[in-house]
């Protein structure tokens, strides 16, 4: 989970959306340069969560979970 806090929205500004250029394939980083899911738990909760083992049985947890 993230928590972001907004100071200031500006919604008029539909530029700053297209000027992001976030539907630019050549923008996109690849998906195995970023930290699995694991990893990403692991680093939050200072080890709380093994990361490893959180990715090895993420596949059974979706199958088991997911509806």
């Amino acid at each position: 989970m993230i928590v972001v806090t907004v100071q200031s929205i500006y919604f008029q500004c539909s530029k700053a959306l297209v000027r992001s250029e976030l539907w630019n394939p050549e923008k996109h980083i690849s998906r195995k340069d970023l930290p699995s899911t694991g990893t990403i738990l692991a680093e939050v909760t200072t080890g709380l969560i093994n990361g490893e083992q959180y990715d090895r049985d993420y596949p059974e947890r979706l199958r088991t979970t997911i509806y």
